[in-house]
């Protein structure tokens, strides 16, 4: 994080599938994030916070089985946390393994997420 980095994720970034840590947060990084992300079934922490990236959080997101953390908020995304997310929070029944998820989520915010534990405040 805070390495100045500008510009889209690189895809062979999504290429790294043992990779466990992706924290690119407070950077201005732009684009979207690939649904390639998918490919890294051992992530555990994903903090792409306080950049410029735009679009929805990708579905696959929830598929990420190890993810514990996710912070998305202080972004330019839109629309609803994807269910696959929610389903995979520590608030579902069975509870899954993410116990921290943020996204811009205040009241009439862009993100329209249910389970997330912070709305766009700092952590």
């Amino acid at each position: 994080d805070y390495n100045k980095l500008s510009g889209a994720i690189p895809n062979e970034l999504y290429d790294l599938v043992e990779l466990r840590e992706l924290d690119l947060n407070d950077n201005r990084l732009s684009g979207t994030i690939s649904t390639r992300i998918g490919r890294l079934s051992e992530l555990v922490y994903l903090q792409v916070d306080n950049n410029e990236f735009g679009g929805s959080v990708p579905l696959e997101v929830g598929g990420l089985n190890e993810l514990a953390w996710a912070v998305f908020h202080g972004n330019n995304f839109s629309g609803e946390m994807p269910l696959s997310v929610c389903e995979n929070s520590d608030k579902a029944s069975p509870p899954g393994k993410i116990t921290l998820l943020s996204a811009d989520c205040l009241e009439d915010g862009p993100v329209v997420c249910s389970c997330c534990d912070y709305c766009g405040e700092a952590l």
